[in-house]
């Protein structure tokens, strides 16, 4: 369920669009996103993220951003299935989500970033992988 100042952001969405004519993009939701982990946990994320996809709004970083929340609440199976819809889009790449919420969110150590990145260039065929099986 959303919060009080979910549905706020909502109402104000819909205001602008009403009085401006600019529509809510992806970035608008992002932050609507990140906003609604913050102050509602993930459950509410996970349902602005479902509203996103209805809308066919999300992006890679919108992924990896619910992608990241997921994992962080050790659900890592919902975060692979928003993964494996990821996938389906033909113009994001799932490796990179993954390396996006380890090498972004992860430890934040100089180190351990540099052998993620590392470990995605060699590992560029587990994208395949994903493909093959539908991970």
């Amino acid at each position: 369920m959303l919060g009080n100042s979910l549905k706020d952001m909502f109402v104000l969405l819909e205001q602008v669009e009403r009085d401006y004519h600019i529509s809510p993009d992806t970035l608008s939701f992002n932050i609507i996103l990140d906003s609604a982990y913050r102050s509602d946990g993930v459950n509410a994320a996970v349902t602005i993220l479902n509203v996103m996809i209805g809308e066919q709004l999300p992006k890679e970083d919108s992924y990896t951003l619910a992608v990241k929340m997921l994992v962080q609440h050790n659900d890592f199976q919902s975060a692979m299935k928003y993964v494996k819809l990821a996938s389906q889009l033909a113009y994001i790449n799932p490796m990179e989500i993954l390396v996006n919420v380890v090498v972004k969110y992860g430890n934040n150590d100089k180190e351990s970033k540099k052998r993620m990145r590392i470990k995605a260039r060699i590992s560029k065929s587990v994208v395949s992988i994903f493909r093959i099986y539908k991970v």
